[in-house]
């Protein structure tokens, strides 16, 4: 099979889709394709071009799809094409469980398909192109016999109104970050990168944004960005030890140990504010020096007597 049969399919779920969304539903695939069938450049080339037809480019409309028959099923394919997208550009480590894992995933696929777990002949790779074509074929053939459900008269006109709210809501990355600034500067946890912080949940943001009634998006998702922020610095106050020592003038360590240890009681209160935290640390900090001072006192009256004895 050359990559021409999935090249046209592709022109074709475009034009289904093009004529109920428009141009932007299926944007171009611009990495460059694959030019042969036997040679591991060209395999190498095919994955790289799946990956970005099935997660980046036509994400949201093929999940979309996969809920209409005849597709109506679990894909299994981007989980395939992530494993061996990883096995061929990324530097995997053996000492590392996960990366021990997208190997042993590689090499068994190669195995079933090709016959070795380390493909090096050209029967090999042409193997190994044929399969992963065929199963992009059939992703993209189930995608456009799907798409006759959009032409309905009766259900037509609601999918094609849930689509358009799908692709509306598939937020791009970076709308994600001043979200992301807001929350770590109103915890105190400013100095995070941001962008490596939105990678880890970019996917469940965007979830939550999916499936969010327009009116509730700003607040759930400010909701959702602030847990994942105090998830990633556990019990961690948004204030360190320096700093509640020159801001609260307190002048001990113990009177510092004592501030966070009121602090990390009194966060999750709903009715925490300022003045009442400064308020509590303060009665804190009194009651400690009253105590010591009735201690020092004790020891000085029980000294004098014992010496006039």
């Amino acid at each position: 099979m050359t990559f021409g049969a999935i090249s046209v399919k592709h022109i074709q779920l475009r034009q289904r889709l093009a004529v109920h969304i428009g141009s932007n539903v299926l944007p171009d695939i611009t990495i460059l394709p694959p030019a042969g069938t036997d040679d591991e450049l060209s395999f190498i080339r095919l994955v790289g071009w799946a990956y970005v037809l099935l997660q980046e480019t036509g994400k949201v409309p093929l999940n979309f799809l996969k809920e209409l028959p005849p597709m109506s099923s679990s894909d299994k394919l981007l989980p395939q094409v992530e494993r061996l997208r990883t096995w061929t550009s990324h530097n995997l480590y053996f000492s590392k469980d996960h990366d021990l894992k997208i190997l042993r995933g590689a090499q068994a696929w190669f195995k079933q398909y090709c016959g070795t777990g380390t493909p090096h002949s050209p029967v090999h790779w042409e193997a190994c192109f044929n399969q992963l074509s065929g199963d992009v074929l059939a992703v993209l053939t189930g995608a456009i016999s799907a798409c006759d459900a959009l032409d309905s008269e009766i259900d037509g006109p609601r999918l094609v109104e849930s689509l358009q709210l799908r692709l509306n809501r598939n937020w791009e990355a970076f709308r994600f970050d001043a979200y992301v600034h807001k929350a770590m500067t109103q915890l105190g946890f400013q100095g995070i990168d941001v962008v490596s912080f939105r990678k880890r949940h970019l996917d469940s943001w965007r979830k939550l944004v999916a499936t969010t009634e327009d009116f509730a998006i700003e607040r759930l998702l400010t909701c959702r960005i602030e847990s994942d922020v105090l998830a990633l610095m556990a019990d961690a106050l948004p204030v360190n030890a320096q700093e509640l020592l020159v801001n609260l003038g307190l002048k001990t360590p113990i009177d510092v140990a004592a501030a966070m240890l009121i602090i990390r009681q009194q966060r999750s209160s709903e009715s925490l504010d300022l003045p009442s935290l400064l308020q509590a640390i303060f009665n804190d900090a009194s009651e400690r020096r009253k105590t010591e001072l009735q201690v020092s006192n004790s020891t000085v009256s029980v000294g004098g007597a014992l010496t006039q004895g």
